[in-house]
């Protein structure tokens, strides 16, 4: 059995179990094992809220196990612990990192961020539960359209993230490999897909999500001028956050268990103190804890934006979509949107050597990006895209421990029972 076929039915039981511990709605479900739903009641129409809030609950762990890994092989977070399963993704430990972070979904406590598993459930619980919605009638399932809107959305998030860091993907069961353009472009359609859902039902905020969500794919596909003009659409004040909570262990922020609860993680050193013009920067808040981490070496930073288990993480906002306008226009146009977005936190404004200066300015896009996204899992692809730029260098040599060697691993391979137990990829050495 293949990962992408394995987290069907794995995608289902996370989903609903994650909608459970959020809802209580044992009720609704009559099966003989606690948080699983046979699958042919899947079937049933009368499932459809159930299945769409289990899309965004698959979504919201994957995005934080996302963030996590990501974070861990770029350079926004570093071990601090001695427990191989942390040290090994810090140090990017191919075989740890694809095969080990495989196997957690929506880890609670004693597991590292998933690298994989989380992200595959949810790719796969959207993708067809989708199919499902677009199977049935507008007689058999009310406000479909409403439905349909709302998980192709999802769905385009969860594919956009093999196209953040990863070095190829498997969309489809027993499908082939896919390259991040490959993924983004899949994302792409999916997003476009659910805005014409949305718009037939004239729901504002998915509208704008599935414009955010298109604009940041196009990015990364090179096509600036698609990605401009949807991210020109999103208005002043637009913001989507993931949501997370204490109880169950399953919906707690993992960046916040992995840094503030277990000490696991600490904040990278390149995000100490940042500051604008001398002006603290308030994008990106990191609370020095005195303190050391699991490992009693590494001095304990951590995220003030996720300083609870609750913490909510950012998915998609106006901000981002400044600096996908400022990247794909540059010149004054990119000065003019880092400077709304300085001023905003009152901080100096950006004046250029030479406007005209394509590297100058998109060097300052990047590293505006680096504060304003941090942690929201951009970073890596980002230091993947732009690579060779100031900041986007990852760390070699003797990890901070000064114990291993980091690995020339610069993104998130696929799992080896992908590869081997699948036909259809083919990887070239």
């Amino acid at each position: 059995m293949t990962q992408t076929t394995l987290k069907l039915r794995l995608g289902v039981i996370a989903g609903f179990i994650g909608v459970l511990g959020m809802t209580g709605c044992r009720s609704v479900l009559d099966v003989s094992v606690p948080g699983n739903i046979e699958e042919a009641r899947l079937d049933d129409p009368q499932l459809a809220d159930l299945m769409t809030r289990s899309v965004i609950s698959a979504w919201e762990c994957s995005l934080a196990n996302h963030a996590g890994a990501t974070g861990l092989l770029g350079t926004e977070l570093s071990t601090s612990s001695n427990f191989a399963g942390r040290d090994n993704f810090d140090n990017r430990i191919a075989d740890a990192v694809a095969n080990q972070g495989a196997t957690y979904t929506c880890p609670a406590t004693a597991n590292p961020y998933s690298s994989s598993g989380a992200q595959y459930t949810a790719m796969a619980l959207g993708r067809d539960i989708a199919r499902r919605y677009e199977a049935w009638t507008d007689a058999e399932l009310p406000k479909r359209t409403q439905q349909l809107a709302s998980v192709t959305i999802y769905e385009g998030y969860a594919i956009s993230i093999f196209g953040e860091g990863y070095c190829n993907a498997v969309l489809e069961p027993i499908g082939p490999a896919l390259t991040p353009l490959q993924v983004d472009s899949a994302a792409e359609t999916w997003f476009t897909k659910g805005l014409a859902y949305a718009t037939t039902v004239n729901d504002a905020n998915l509208i704008n999500m599935a414009l955010l969500g298109r604009a940041r794919v196009r990015l990364y596909k090179g096509d600036l001028v698609g990605a401009a003009a949807d991210a020109e659409r999103i208005p002043t004040g637009f913001s989507v956050s993931t949501t997370y909570g204490s109880t169950p262990l399953t919906r707690v922020n993992r960046i916040f268990a992995e840094t503030w609860r277990d000490k696991h993680n600490t904040v990278h050193p390149s995000f100490y103190n940042l500051t604008v013009g001398g002006v603290a920067d308030p994008r990106v808040q990191v609370a020095d804890q005195k303190a050391k981490g699991v490992d009693g070496v590494i001095p304990l930073w951590t995220p003030v934006k996720y300083s609870v288990a609750g913490s909510p993480i950012r998915m998609a906002s106006w901000e981002e979509a400044q600096l996908i306008i400022a990247e794909a226009r540059l010149g004054q146009t990119a000065v003019d949107k880092i400077n709304l977005l300085r001023t905003k936190y009152k901080l100096p404004l950006f004046v250029p050597k030479n406007v005209s200066d394509r590297d100058e300015i998109l060097n300052q896009v990047i590293e505006e990006r680096r504060r304003e996204l941090f942690l929201e899992g951009h970073w890596l692809a980002d230091m993947i895209r732009h690579k060779g730029r100031p900041g986007t260098a990852f760390d070699e040599g003797l990890n901070q421990q000064r114990i291993t060697e980091y690995r020339p691993l610069y993104c998130i391979p696929l799992p080896d029972r992908e590869i081997n137990n699948n036909p259809n990829v083919h990887l070239t050495p």
